[in-house]
């Protein structure tokens, strides 16, 4: 706090005492800082230790209680907005034309109503605000060619939008016009990795990233052990644009995105999963 040509005041005897007023007048606040901090942390410390003693001790109930309490601790400091991007990534292939209601009903209670996303976040948290864009993928398989991805751009070129009855209809589009996938294993892989890939502006700018994968289907690759139905895989070595799973997640981490899988065939998707 010692202001810009101060010092021409002060008596030469002074200069050294001064200077050591202002600097222990900085580190003060400093110290308070690195205290509270490490109170703090021997906090969360010692709870780390009561969860891992539970643990060790093969008390489920007490280690889950103190998991809830370490992982509460540890989040609630954030209580600004929170901005979540969901993409829905729905295979469209003509096995999934049973599911056309389901799909488009369980993309409307995750996006509006009393049991939605943002409802039921907000009742949880009751600190934050929470904000939430949508987008949706259709998907085919492989030889499906120009058919195989079906998407839309929002405002701004993003694929993001926060106008979650347009992007219910255009889901109610998709799932209306199922078709195509000549073998049983469609393209998770290629689907996971076209959404991870959007790179617009406004794509991919959440605090919270997460894609939702809707099938019936294996993933090329994946089919299920001892499958013996023909025509069952026609990629079972190789995807023809080299995806491999490590490849697809990796990209996933790297923008921290979150994969579920909504499955209409557990035993299908099981070995993907």
């Amino acid at each position: 706090d010692i202001q810009c040509g101060s010092t021409g005041n002060w008596a030469r005897g002074q200069f050294y005492s001064k200077l050591c007023q202002a600097r222990d007048k900085c580190l003060q606040s400093e110290y308070q800082l690195m205290e509270l901090n490490l109170s703090k942390a021997s906090a969360k410390d010692d709870a780390t230790h009561e969860y891992f003693d539970a643990l060790l001790d093969s008390d489920a109930i007490r280690a889950k209680k103190l998991l809830q309490e370490l992982y509460v601790a540890m989040k609630k400091k954030h209580t600004g907005p929170v901005n979540i991007d969901l993409a829905f990534a729905i295979d469209v292939t003509g096995s999934m034309t049973p599911y056309r209601s389901t799909i488009s009903s369980t993309v409307q209670s995750l996006l509006g109503g009393a049991n939605s996303l943002l409802s039921k976040l907000r009742s949880r948290f009751q600190n934050n605000t929470f904000k939430l864009r949508v987008a949706a993928l259709g998907f085919r398989d492989i030889d499906d060619g120009s058919r195989q991805f079906v998407e839309k751009q929002w405002s701004e070129g993003s694929h993001f939008s926060e106008n979650t009855n347009d992007v219910l209809r255009f889901v109610r589009e998709l799932v209306a016009a199922t078709s195509g996938g000549s073998d049983l294993a469609e393209d998770h892989l290629g689907a996971i990795h076209r959404c991870v890939e959007w790179n617009d502006a406004g794509d991919w700018e959440g605090m919270i990233k997460c894609i939702l994968l809707i099938t019936d289907a294996p993933s090329h690759g994946f089919a299920p052990t001892g499958s013996s139905t023909q025509n069952i895989d026609s990629y079972s070595v190789r995807h023809p644009s080299g995806l491999t799973i490590d490849s697809v997640v990796e990209g996933a981490l790297n923008k921290d995105i979150d994969i579920f899988t909504c499955s209409f065939d557990p035993i299908a998707t099981e070995r993907f999963e």
